[in-house]
């Protein structure tokens, strides 16, 4: 349900007052890195969308990377963006809160040694070869209430103690203050 939308085709821009997303289950596989064999500039995608409110309700995800290397899911029973702005052109999203109500984030890990490698690196780049840079995120707040979490790798049963291959978090109530993300580059004032 989207209201109060208006659609700029000539400022290449949506803005959505408010819209609930209800019932979606969300699959990613990742796969192998392609050779970057396009040195021409495509027609760029400039695009801007913009959302006043966006509620979310019974949302799940699932990622998984085609060599085995990861598994990630969430399931979301309910939250909600406000006043977010995406860029497609620039490549950034910016919001001023994401709020997360008693969601569950898992993450399984294979750590066998068995990383693949990417058939694009740094040093087989031209010059002249077009790379995306990645995306900007900014976040003005980020709250949880009751979250959990489990990062579990494939190494075998838990051992007594601290595992770092078996980590389980309940009941988290997380309040993250202006929050920044580009790449590798991440920030965050935790409240």
């Amino acid at each position: 349900l989207l209201r109060g939308t208006d659609v700029g085709l000539k400022r290449n821009s949506v803005d959505i007052r408010s819209t609930d997303l209800t019932g979606a289950i969300v699959r990613l596989t990742t796969g192998q890195a392609v050779e970057v064999t396009d040195t021409a500039v495509k027609d760029t995608v400039r695009w801007k969308i913009f959302a006043g409110q966006l509620n979310l309700r019974r949302i799940n995800f699932d990622m998984d990377a085609s060599s085995g290397a990861m598994l990630l899911s969430a399931s979301l029973p309910e939250g909600v963006l406000k006043e977010c702005a995406v860029d497609l052109f620039a490549q950034s999203v910016e919001a001023r809160l994401l709020h997360l109500k008693e969601g569950s984030y898992n993450i399984l890990s294979d750590t066998t040694g068995k990383v693949p490698q990417p058939l694009v690196t740094a040093d087989s780049i031209a010059t002249e070869q077009v790379v995306s840079v990645p995306w900007t995120i900014s976040l003005a707040r980020f709250v949880t209430d009751n979250n959990s979490f489990q990062y579990t790798s494939s190494t075998g049963e838990p051992v007594s103690g601290f595992d770092p291959g078996h980590i389980s978090l309940s009941s988290l109530e997380i309040m993250i203050d202006s929050a920044y993300n580009r790449g590798s580059d991440i920030s965050a004032v935790i409240g």
